[in-house]
């Protein structure tokens, strides 16, 4: 194969030394982000070189046409390179899973296989002349996969280049933007090249595109390691702000807002705030809650604004300096703590739970033993007074004052009861037991010997199931509940209503209802008793089930702590929903039989 050495393919040849020698770099920073797709642009740009250092030195033209098909994948490749360094220096590294990669290549590798078999159709190559005398040049006429396969997927993938590369370089603070600026420079390069070889106006008769693509390899390898921008690391750093899921708001020095991460932006939007504000004020959502954090020394803090729905969030600043030290700018980041709010608040509910049931059952275990002996005292005192009634039915004073002193016994004795069902000793039998009958026996005794203007009514659901139960133990529970609601009706007309109904328990269940220890599931028989009373306070409310705790002047601050007792002992639920002013509605719900 005759070569005959020209000035233009000595160039060629240097060029291709000079980008194996920049690949040799590359691959020995092949740690650095961006290194190995520079290697792969600066393989490509060597193999273009040094086949069309070949394809310039051969003589016969059938020589120059086959070195020239050699060129293709070189030539070809390289702005696909170009396309790929531009989309990891934008983050979109997920657009190169390999089956992208390969079909980004399908174009380049149907384009060269057409320049190889070029004599069977003419589609890349239609006519060769002599180039200018002394050159040792070829002349080519082009055909369409050449305009198509070559010129015009190469200029798409540079141009989509240049504008990836140019929306990065916006991005960055003008501190690093003049390093992008260089590679904008860089990409452009092969353009002038490649189009003043297309249209005749390159001074030599040459594509000067591997030259051009030699320059850019070099300025994006010096970029990358002789600027030290791997180790200023904007570019990561922009990645990692983008990336993060919380807000990210960046200030430069004169706390004009230099960017926001997507997070921010979803963030500004879903409260109200201004993306397109300057300042950090404007920027900020309009609930007054986050005007603290422009207040001077405040570096940290939580809030939950008002108009947030019951979000809580933290923000926290971080304060950016430069290299010599000086500040340069403040990072804020906002963190919604809402999950972790909630979580710390379910674990203190539950604290105070466990600890007022330990409170409770030590309590119970010693009113219990008291009961117990009082119990016992009690049905000796009633024995006692009906044996001496017996003897003195004939003096009617004497007989009233042991009749008062029997009834005041057996009070005492309901009292005593009481307190033996809230401390779970008085277990009755237990057995498949309907709800509705003990339930409606206790609304009519409590109908007889109330305020006649205070309404009770009373609905049972069809088809209740049964409980595992004990009737006078529910009807006890029914009694105090309505016993409580009544008592807490304090102006004439009020109402109270008993409900029993069914249902499968799920997440959703009535979220107005604050339960004991934990919410009900499962399918459950549910036994209400709602009034119009005056409500109670949180506090209150988180005390009612206390032995000996009540609100009333002569009250005894047992009945609600004895209807806790029976549900508990029946392995149900008790919750109450209430509010000053706006009566109180006391659930209990047991598991359903079948």
């Amino acid at each position: 194969m005759p070569l005959v050495i020209t000035p233009y393919a000595l160039g060629y040849a240097l060029a291709g030394l000079l980008a194996v020698g920049l690949l040799l770099a590359a691959l020995r920073r092949r740690h650095l982000p961006g290194a190995r797709t520079i290697a792969w642009l600066l393989a490509a740009v060597a193999w273009w070189a040094l086949a069309g250092a070949v394809e310039l030195a051969a003589v016969e033209p059938s020589t120059k046409v086959l070195w020239s098909a050699i060129c293709y994948p070189g030539t070809l490749t390289a702005p696909v390179f170009l396309l790929w360094f531009a989309l990891e220096t934008r983050g979109l590294g997920r657009l190169l899973q390999p089956r992208w990669r390969a079909a980004m290549l399908a174009v380049p590798a149907l384009t060269t296989t057409l320049a190889a078999t070029n004599a069977a159709h003419h589609w890349v190559w239609t006519t060769f002349g002599p180039g200018p005398w002394g050159t040792n040049t070829i002349v080519y006429g082009h055909g369409p996969a050449f305009w198509v396969g070559a010129v015009g997927y190469s200029y798409l993938c540079m141009t989509l280049a240049s504008l990836i590369l140019l929306s990065v370089t916006l991005r960055f603070s003008e501190r690093h933007r003049w390093r992008m600026l260089l590679v904008l420079v860089g990409i452009s390069l092969p353009w002038l090249g490649n189009f003043a070889y297309v249209t005749g106006l390159a001074p030599v008769p040459m594509d000067l595109a591997p030259f051009t693509l030699l320059v850019s390899g070099t300025v994006f390898l010096w970029v990358l390691v002789g600027s030290r921008l791997s180790d200023l690391v904007p570019l990561a750093r922009m990645r990692l702000i983008e990336h993060l899921s919380n807000p990210v708001v960046v200030l430069d020095a004169t706390d004009r807002v230099a960017e926001l991460n997507p997070a921010a932006r979803c963030w500004l939007a879903d409260l109200g705030g201004d993306v397109h504000a300057d300042r950090l004020g404007a920027l900020l959502p309009r609930d007054p809650a986050w005007r603290q954090l422009t207040q001077a020394g405040v570096r940290r803090n939580e809030l939950a604004p008002a108009s947030a729905g019951g979000r809580t969030f933290e923000w926290e600043w971080i304060d950016l300096l430069s290299e010599d030290g000086r500040p340069a700018g403040r990072l804020l980041i906002v963190r919604e703590t809402t999950a972790r709010t909630q979580e710390e608040t379910r674990r203190l509910q539950l604290e105070r739970r466990l600890l007022r049931a330990e409170k409770n059952e030590s309590l119970g275990l010693f009113a219990a033993g008291v009961a117990h002996d009082f119990d016992a005292l009690m049905h000796s005192l009633l024995r006692r007074l009906e044996s001496a009634g017996n003897r003195l039915a004939g003096d009617a004073t004497a007989t009233r004052e042991i009749r008062e002193a029997e009834a005041a016994v057996r009070r005492a004795a309901e009292l005593t009861r009481q307190i033996l069902l809230y401390a779970g000793t008085e277990h009755g039998e237990r057995a498949p037991l309907d709800v509705t009958a003990p339930v409606r026996a206790a609304v009519a005794q409590q109908r007889r010997g109330i305020d006649p203007t205070i309404s009770v009514e009373f609905a049972a659901a069809v088809g209740v199931p049964p409980i595992e139960g004990n009737a006078a133990e529910i009807e006890a529970l029914a009694t105090n509940l309505l016993r409580n609601a009544v008592e807490a009706i304090d102006v004439p007309g009020g109402s109270v209503t008993v409900r029993i109904w069914a249902e499968t328990i799920g997440a959703a269940f009535d979220p107005l209802m604050r339960w004991e220890q934990e919410e009900p599931h499962g399918h459950c028989v549910c036994v209400e008793v709602c009034d119009t009373g005056r409500g109670m306070d949180e506090a209150t409310r988180a005390r009612v089930f206390e032995p000996f705790f009540t609100t009333k002047p002569t009250g005894q601050g047992i009945g609600l702590a004895a209807v806790w007792g029976v549900v508990r002992s029946h392995n149900g639920w008790i919750g109450i929903a209430t509010a000053p002013g706006l009566g109180a509605r006391v659930r209990v719900a047991f598991p359903a039989l079948g």
